[in-house]
């Protein structure tokens, strides 16, 4: 190969490079702004940018890259807050479909695919399916993070909510107890996210029956709300 030759292969590469980057960084900057439209909620702009990324993510990376997933993943949550569940349900499965084939089936973001359809489950009402993906979830964070990572907290949390909902009090009352403890290990015993959890047990135990520990948890939580 000549001088000539190899310079315009060099020449060649570097225009790939430098477009494919470029389209990175476009994907980027909509997936983020789309994202923050959607937590100032105002889900019309950030369903029309989070398209746009969706389009750039697939003609960029692929059909089946995890960038794709993300954005599939984020326009879920979108259509969600919009009460449109089939849209959400089938992004959110496409999502979930193309992290278990590029990340593998216990792989931590695997869970968030699963925690997020087992919340759309919930809010409709379809306890049995949201249970079986929150229990995954549950199993997989354990495995990956350790039994007394923050995010286990929250699958224990998710979890005890369902068994409530189910007023199958009895399985939820030992996950609302695992889960403040490793809240109050991780964060600290004052911190708000404590007190939320705190409010949602004391509703527990007064549907136990459990009028005293109750008592002492609304102390606990009306502390922790002085203090903020």
């Amino acid at each position: 190969m000549n001088k000539r030759a190899v310079l315009l292969l060099i020449l060649i590469n570097l225009v790939f490079f430098s477009d494919a980057f470029s389209q990175e960084k476009l994907w980027k900057e909509l997936n983020d702004k789309a994202v923050w439209f959607h937590k100032k909620g105002w889900p019309r702009e950030g369903l029309k940018v989070a398209e746009e990324a969706l389009e750039v993510a697939e003609k960029t990376f692929g059909p089946e890259h995890q960038n794709v997933a993300i954005t599939l993943n984020n326009l879920a949550e979108i259509y969600r807050s919009q009460d449109k569940p089939v849209e959400a349900e089938n992004l959110y499965k496409r999502a979930l479909d193309i992290w278990d084939k590029t990340l593998g089936k216990n792989h931590p973001d695997i869970a968030i695919a699963l925690n997020n359809l087992g919340q759309l489950y919930f809010s409709e009402g379809r306890l049995d399916e949201a249970e079986g993906l929150f229990l995954k979830a549950l199993e997989i964070r354990k495995k990956a993070l350790g039994a007394e990572h923050p995010y286990v907290a929250t699958c224990l949390h998710k979890l005890a909510l369902l068994y409530y909902a189910k007023r199958d009090y009895i399985k939820a009352e030992p996950l609302f107890e695992e889960a403040l403890k490793i809240r109050k290990k991780t964060l600290g015993p004052d911190d708000i996210q404590v007190a939320t959890l705190l409010e949602n047990y004391e509703k527990l135990l007064l549907k136990l029956g459990k009028t005293k520990e109750a008592d002492q948890v609304r102390k606990e939580i009306e502390y922790i709300r002085s203090v903020q």
